[in-house]
């Protein structure tokens, strides 16, 4: 009789669980609050943000916005130590196709070799003068020291990971036809948003951000890692506990004061949120592989380190910090036939 009764209490205690867990993932779903309680601990962009729109692409989230311009202020302080603002005179102007450059023309002139090169804030060009940009720099060098006459478009968005630069690389091949395609290695980790942006809209149109922005922090165990990714997925009560737990470790090991929440995590916490890194590679493969005809070169301006993918989706990686003359220029004679 006690046996019976104990496994009637048992039931009873698993169907109160399960109902509470259907009614929960209802709540949640009707008021999306497992996406609100991401908002503190999301990455944002910020930088130039004037010179930015909300993009409808769920995989760029952001882009530069055409016509737009937005010049350059540091604060410092004065004798009485108020703030005051001091005009850098780098004003930032985007062209008429969404570029930090000059104005371009869609269709290719003749004989002109295109090379485009598509990046973060370093290629863009933060705090800096267009001229002063690298691709313009490239740009002018190559066609004063070469015959045959050259294009290079700076495409830099400040904050871009690879995933990022790869779907607007797609937009670029389709449309602007490029000779020579360069992609700047940068950032790692996640993606940005816009600041101040409706955010919720993209998670709902692009799943893979949940599993971007919340890692499992309290393993380190790939299996539990594999079934975490999964479970994201697949339920908002899950996600929304997990980005509870996440929270509170996050907290527990920030430093005092330090603000916002997404510019101070401990190194050690950062790398865990490693899952764009694989969303990056794996599109990276694919786009090489359809563009395989294309020559495209990958390349890190903070580490010296470069890499040619233009037949093969093998890294070949080539240090050049030894040679003494421009590094893209070096890059762009190893495919002789543009020479």
């Amino acid at each position: 009789m006690k046996d019976k009764k104990l496994y009637q209490n048992i039931l009873l205690v698993l169907f109160s669980v399960i109902l509470f867990l259907i009614f929960f993932e209802l709540f949640l779903f009707v008021t999306d609050l497992d996406t609100k309680s991401l908002k503190n601990t999301l990455f944002y962009q910020t930088m130039d943000y004037q010179n930015h729109k909300v993009s409808t692409n769920s995989e760029l989230l952001y882009e530069l916005k055409p016509n737009s311009n937005y010049i350059y202020f540091t604060k410092q302080k004065n004798d009485n130590a108020e703030v005051v603002l001091e005009d850098f005179n780098k004003t930032v102007k985007i062209n008429e196709l969404g570029f930090r450059d000059k104005n371009r023309l869609v269709n290719k002139p003749e004989k002109v070799t295109r090379i485009i090169i598509i990046g973060s804030s370093n290629t863009y060009g933060a705090v800096v003068s267009l001229e002063e940009t690298y691709p313009i720099q490239l740009e002018n060098y190559l066609n004063e020291n070469y015959l045959e006459k050259f294009e290079v478009w700076n495409v830099g968005i400040p904050g871009y990971m690879l995933s990022q630069e790869i779907e607007l690389a797609k937009k670029i091949v389709l449309n602007y036809d490029p000779d020579i395609l360069i992609f700047q290695l940068a950032n790692e980790g996640r993606r940005m948003f816009l600041n101040n942006s409706d955010y919720k809209q993209f998670f709902k149109q692009n799943k893979e951000l949940y599993n971007e922005n919340i890692p499992l922090l309290i393993s380190n165990n790939k299996k539990a890692v594999k079934l975490h990714e999964i479970f994201i997925l697949m339920s908002r009560t899950y996600r929304f506990f997990m980005i509870k737990i996440n929270n509170i470790i996050i907290k527990k090991n920030l430093e005092p004061n330090c603000s916002p929440v997404y510019m101070c995590l401990p190194r050690e916490i950062f790398l865990k949120y490693d899952y764009g890194n694989k969303i990056s590679e794996e599109k990276k493969k694919d786009f090489v592989l359809d563009n395989i005809e294309m020559p495209i070169l990958f390349f890190d301006p903070i580490f010296d380190t470069y890499c040619l993918n233009s037949t093969s989706i093998n890294r070949q990686w080539i240090n050049l910090t030894d040679q003494k003359i421009n590094i893209l220029e070096i890059l762009i004679l190893l495919y002789g036939k543009y020479m």
